[in-house]
């Protein structure tokens, strides 16, 4: 268990790529799980009806994993569907795992005091760091330069946002 999570520390570090992960459908199912119990960690210290987010969690991951799917089978790296998945997931629930702390200052300070300034600080950066770490997994996926899979993360976040909010009835 061990070696898993300080490779997904490692790829959220930029030093190791999702090719360096097994190949095990295991390993996959094991890391959606993580995702979904850090989310639904992030949930509950936010405050917000978790039942209704988690069934949007539920479904970003399932596009994801949907469109990242036939994307690869398209550009011919199907075989690096598990591997790239499992990166996705795993490094998502750490930075989840990450942002607890900055959700807490935000659940627990007004609006307009620093504690919830630097919340929402810490919660900028590692959205940033997010794109980045799953730029990073795109361009090993893909075989593309790090501005082109920094281009993919960012398109695959506003399309997974945008069809998450429209399946769930959202604005």
């Amino acid at each position: 268990m061990q070696p898993i999570l300080k490779a997904f520390f490692d790829l959220c570090r930029f030093r190791l790529g999702p090719q360096d992960l097994p190949a095990s459908i295991i390993l996959l199912y094991f890391s959606i799980l993580l995702s979904l119990v850090t989310s639904l960690a992030a949930l509950s210290i936010s405050g917000v009806p978790v039942a209704s987010y988690m069934l949007g969690d539920l479904l970003d991951l399932l596009l994801a994993g949907t469109l990242l799917y036939f994307a690869l089978r398209l550009t011919g790296g199907g075989p690096r569907f598990v591997q790239s998945f499992t990166a996705l997931a795993g490094c998502d629930a750490l930075l989840q795992l990450l942002s607890l702390p900055a959700l807490l200052l935000l659940s627990t300070a007004e609006p307009g005091q620093s504690l919830h300034d630097l919340g929402v600080l810490l919660l900028i950066g590692l959205l940033g760091w997010s794109l980045a770490v799953a730029a990073h997994i795109l361009r090993h996926a893909f075989e593309v330069r790090f501005g082109f899979g920094l281009l993919i993360a960012i398109l695959y976040f506003i399309l997974i946002s945008g069809l998450t909010a429209k399946l769930l009835g959202g604005p």
